[in-house]
Formats: C-alpha cells, sequence, structure tokens
C-alpha cells in the first residue's frame, strides 16, 4: 500500500452472517503510480468468507489482496464482515453487495477493465453492465443460487450457475427462464441487436456501439 496516511471515511459491514472473528484482512487495492499500489478499503474476514471478500472487492472494481490480521486483531478480532473504507466510493462498494456498475471511460474504454480472472458471476455481470451501457437499456441480473424460492432443492456442487434476467426500458421484461451463462450471452447478444434497429445512432451525444 501507499505511504500516504489515508483517513477512514467510514466503517459498515458486509450483508453476510457470521459470528466468527476475522483472522484475516481483504485490501481493496488499485495499481499505485509506483511500486505500491493504493488501498481504497479493507473488509475483515474470517477464512470460510474469504472467496466473498474477494467477490465483492472485484465488484467493487478493486484488486483483492488477502493478508493474515496482525495479532492484535487475531487475539481480540474484528468481526466478519466488518468493512472500513477511506472512500465513499469504496465504502458503498464493500459494504452493500449488488450488481457491478459498468462505467464509460473517455477514451471509450470500461471502468472497471474486464479481468479474465473474476469469476463467472463477476464476468456475467460486466458483460450485462457494457451491454447496458450499449443499448441505453436497465439491465439487472440476479444469479438464482440468491434467490429463496422455499423450495428445499440444492443443486449438485457441479451445476452450472444460473442467472435471471430483468430489461428495463419502453417495457419490462420478465422472463421466467433461468439462463446459464452461455444463455445470458446470447440473449444480450439479441437484445443489443434489437436495440439497434429500433434506437437511432446516437442519443443526447453519445454514440451507439
Amino acid at each position: 500500500m501507499n505511504g500516504t496516511k489515508r483517513r477512514v471515511v467510514g466503517d459498515a459491514h458486509t450483508d453476510w452472517k457470521c459470528d466468527t472473528g476475522a483472522s484475516l484482512l481483504a485490501d481493496a487495492m488499485t495499481p499505485g503510480p509506483g511500486k505500491l499500489g493504493t488501498m481504497h478499503g479493507v473488509i475483515y474476514v474470517c477464512p470460510q468468507h474469504r472467496a466473498s471478500a474477494e467477490e465483492q472487492i472485484g465488484r467493487a472494481g478493486y484488486l483483492p489482496e488477502v493478508r493474515d490480521a496482525p495479532p492484535g486483531h487475531k487475539w481480540d478480532p474484528w468481526p466478519c464482515g466488518h468493512v472500513t473504507a477511506y472512500s465513499e466510493k469504496a465504502l458503498v462498494g464493500l459494504s452493500r453487495p449488488g450488481q457491478m456498475v459498468v462505467t464509460r471511460n473517455p477514451d471509450g474504454s470500461s471502468h472497471p477493465a474486464y479481468n479474465a480472472d473474476w469469476p463467472e458471476r463477476l464476468q456475467v455481470e460486466w458483460v450485462v453492465g457494457c451491454v447496458a451501457l450499449d443499448t441505453g437499456l436497465r439491465i439487472d441480473v440476479k444469479p438464482a443460487s440468491t434467490i429463496r424460492t422455499g423450495v428445499g432443492y440444492t443443486p449438485p456442487p457441479d451445476a452450472p450457475e444460473e442467472y435471471y434476467l430483468t430489461v428495463r426500458g419502453g417495457r419490462t421484461l420478465t422472463g421466467g427462464s433461468k439462463y446459464t451463462a452461455e444463455g445470458v450471452y446470447a440473449f444480450l447478444d439479441g437484445l443489443k441487436a434489437g436495440a439497434k434497429l429500433f434506437q437511432p445512432e446516437t442519443t443526447a451525444g453519445n454514440v451507439r456501439a
């Protein structure tokens, strides 16, 4: 992390429930101007929730770097899921899990930039965010595994993740079907092609992709 003194903007908590003390610190980092990166926040986390912390940091647009908590933290640990942030953006991104927000840089690139090492769920959310930018539609994606149906069914461990999509534009489309990642991409290709047919090439000065 860089050597500048960081000011704590706020403390919060992730959405998961865990009574275990946090023996690990998951830092939210971006590359710094030199060899050292810049820390934007930290999630105090137990080993069982390490993957969740890394995913949430990636979802917020940062790079996760996990390290052992100092001895004092291990002896008198913070609760798992506690968030300390050094900016408002990091406070919201780390403590309020939600769909990845993709924005467009002045040079036309996307922020965050695509990372092939992301888990599939983040890759799907990134593609959804880019298509939403390209079409002007609001597209929400929710993993089927996060929806409580009340039905006592647990998919096998090797079952592919499935996703529900909701598209909001001139009307709301809510289908009952679940899509695998490949199905999501195929659906979005069709949605993007349809948007080109029915929307003007430019809207409010933004060129459609």
